[in-house]
């Protein structure tokens, strides 16, 4: 997903700065294959081609002081509609034409995944039980019909303060971690090495801290970012960022959050922090101020590892103790 996805921004990007005419059809045809391929990977892919809608209509109403005229915006409207069609009809043909078994009724309707991210128990999480709840329905209108009922039930029962504290819960757990579930995927490693035990092991938490401070910096660049955008028209790309960043939060309050689902859009966080940095670095500051930066800096880091230091353990001992019932599992 993160390839295509950045893929597509990126010949968006190119093509607004591009000024040659065959070039920008081209790299809208691209962006629109990349929209595609990701599309039919993963659907939150699409969330990038929204915000270019979205982007675009603002760029329009804002004619006179946009740096882009109206033929270029449609220029590019018209080459990534166009991309993308192609390559989702080609690969529907070929799907039509390799994979003749019929997955109609065995496939989850998109209802379902937002009644399992309903579950107050889970807090937005997979689990095992809907799955095994829904998956009994024999035919895929049965499965919407009874995921919808659920669905209705739960946000009832949770009224409007649980729903928004469900929501509260799903974005911190989506976006506020930094490890991007790292942990787990290492627990499949064959050999269990010295490596590993810093990255994953009994020394886990050397590693783990530094990605929570990594990320505490870096979301802290982006916050600058995020303020100096109100400050500016829109008259750059930046702005195509936010709101895929915007439609990626938006999107995994209502569908199922983990820590792993911001990898992502990990990449597009650093570019509007990067450019926070470098305009801090410009910036000609008295020495007292950099006293402060670092005090204030310091504090912060303290402040927000003291914290982590349980979840860290708490992290750790579910690691070990998922360990342990999957050696259990394999003896039986």
């Amino acid at each position: 997903m993160l390839p295509l996805l950045m893929g597509s921004m990126l010949f968006i990007i190119c093509f607004l700065k591009e000024q040659n005419f065959i070039k920008k059809c081209l790299l809208g045809l691209l962006s629109g294959i990349s929209l595609a391929l990701g599309f039919r990977l993963r659907a939150t892919v699409l969330i990038a081609g929204i915000a270019l809608i979205i982007y675009l209509f603002i760029r329009a109403k804002n004619v006179d002081s946009s740096a882009y005229s109206p033929k270029q915006l449609t220029v590019l409207t018209f080459s990534v509609v166009l991309g993308f069609f192609l390559c989702f009809g080609g690969y529907t043909i070929w799907q039509n034409t390799y994979i003749t078994e019929d997955y109609h009724d065995s496939q989850m309707p998109p209802i379902y995944y937002l009644m399992f991210a309903s579950n107050p128990q889970t807090r937005g999480s997979y689990n095992e039980d809907d799955y095994q709840l829904i998956s009994k329905y024999d035919t895929l209108d049965e499965k919407e019909t009874a995921s919808f009922q659920i669905l209705k039930k739960r946000i009832k029962a949770m009224g409007m303060t649980g729903t928004l504290s469900l929501a509260n819960h799903k974005l911190g757990l989506t976006w506020s971690d930094g490890t991007e579930d790292y942990g787990d995927f290492l627990t499949t490693s064959r050999n269990y090495s010295t490596l590993q035990s810093f990255l994953g092991g009994d020394h886990g938490d050397f590693f783990a801290l530094y990605c929570h401070m990594f990320h505490v910096a870096v979301m802290g660049m982006f916050l600058l970012s995020v303020i100096s955008l109100f400050r500016r028209k829109c008259d750059n790309s930046y702005y195509l960022i936010f709101l895929t960043l915007l439609g990626g939060m938006v999107f995994h309050i209502f569908w199922e959050s983990y820590y792993i689902y911001s990898f992502g859009f990990s990449m597009l966080i650093v570019i509007p922090a990067s450019e926070s940095i470098c305009r801090l670095s410009e910036r000609h500051f008295d020495p007292r101020t950099y006293g402060i930066v670092s005090f204030s800096t310091l504090a912060m880091l303290i402040v927000t590892v003291l914290p982590f230091a349980k979840v860290i353990c708490l992290t750790e001992y579910e690691y070990k103790e998922c360990s342990i019932h999957c050696s259990g599992y394999g003896n039986r």
